[in-house]
């Protein structure tokens, strides 16, 4: 049992680990918060074990230990210029597998976002609470973000790619440098706000749309969560980091794709699975947005789900959005949306729409 509890607390909790200890007492704040959460961390810790030792009809949960290992090279740095006329200004995210900054073009001042995808291995943040689980081959990764996000630029709906470059590293691998359109991430803009009901519809269907466009291009993201959906300046919202994504149809490992907090059971199971693993997660961040419990009850109830438990109603959603994200939600696959249009056609009737049907594809 013992052995069993290390090894599900370090893949769901290892975001709540730093392996650098320097860094770690950098920030008091940071390391109280990490101690504060203790107790929670090994209550859910408990529940997982006598709750969904099990899940999905009596497939085996994974037990693989993710490596607490940072070997990454910082290839590039604040101040720095890369390709050509892009200086480096801030670090604005860090995720599994990269890192994001914002540039500005030193002839117009014109901003953009800079993704660098490292060739190392994975990296885990004291800060961060929905670190995505995979191991990963870089190059592969690279390939299929940039296949992707050269495929669906102009939508609207998907973080618009500019351009691209590599960066040679002391050891002859290659980081891979994105230029990408600048946005705030949801996950930033929920340290300020709340989102209202009509917000959280407006991001649904927003993010429907994204779905469609990849739905149409046979791509199923893998990773829809609050950090890879972006807000522009009109309050709009789009989707991006396609690292995870994989072809419809193709049979991919399960350990390269998704978020435990916002994972379907199928692909935590190691099942096959179709497109609306996508709108399960769209539809958990719908709820963990009008979610008003505490954090620890929340997390609990989101790591339920893997057994079967159909999440609590939202005192804060109405009968028919609640049908919305409950069918989304669905532990049987064949219960969810089919599609992200038949979802999207669905949260249009909410925001007043009257059953206007999803022209984007």
């Amino acid at each position: 049992m013992k052995q069993e509890a290390e090894k599900i607390y370090n893949i769901e909790h290892a975001d709540n680990v730093n392996i650098h200890i320097d860094g770690l007492f950098e920030s008091a704040e940071k390391f109280n918060q990490a101690v504060s959460r203790i107790p929670g961390l090994i209550d859910c810790t408990m529940l997982m074990l006598s709750k969904y030792a099990d899940p999905l009809d009596q497939a085996s949960p994974r037990e693989d230990v993710i490596p607490l290992k940072d070997t990454r090279r910082d290839t590039v740095d604040i101040g720095d210029i890369v390709m050509s006329h892009w200086q480096i200004d801030k670090c604005i995210g860090k995720g599994s597998i990269s890192t994001v900054y914002e540039a500005h073009h030193t002839g117009s001042q014109y901003k953009s976002a800079i993704k660098v995808i490292h060739s190392s291995f994975q990296y885990f943040d004291i800060a961060k609470t929905d670190v995505t689980h995979r191991v990963y081959d870089a190059s592969e990764m690279v390939q299929i973000e940039l296949d992707n996000m050269v495929g669906l630029k102009g939508t609207g709906y998907i973080v618009d790619y500019e351009d691209h470059d590599a960066v040679e590293n002391s050891d002859g691998s290659q980081d891979i440098i994105i230029r990408m359109e600048l946005l705030q991430s949801l996950s930033d803009l929920l340290r300020s706000k709340r989102l209202s009901k009509e917000e959280v519809i407006r991001l649904g269907i927003d993010i429907c749309k994204a779905l469609e466009f990849c739905n149409k291009n046979s791509i199923i993201h893998c990773d829809v969560k609050p950090s890879n959906i972006y807000v522009n300046k009109w309050g709009g919202y789009k989707l991006g980091d396609f690292s995870a994504s994989t072809k419809s149809g193709e049979k991919r490992n399960s350990d390269l794709m998704g978020t435990l907090k916002y994972m379907a059971p199928e692909v935590y199971a190691g099942k096959q699975f179709s497109s609306n693993i996508d709108t399960y997660s769209l539809g958990l961040v719908m709820y963990e947005l009008l979610d008003s419990r505490s954090p620890v009850s929340k997390e609990a109830t989101l790591y339920q789900r893997f057994s079967g438990a159909q999440l609590p109603r939202l005192p804060r959603a109405d009968e028919a959005l609640q049908s919305v994200i409950m069918k989304a939600c669905a532990y049987k696959p064949e219960d969810r949306f089919s599609s992200a249009t038949e979802m999207l056609n669905e949260l249009l009737k909410l925001e007043g729409g009257h059953g206007e049907e999803s022209e984007s594809m």
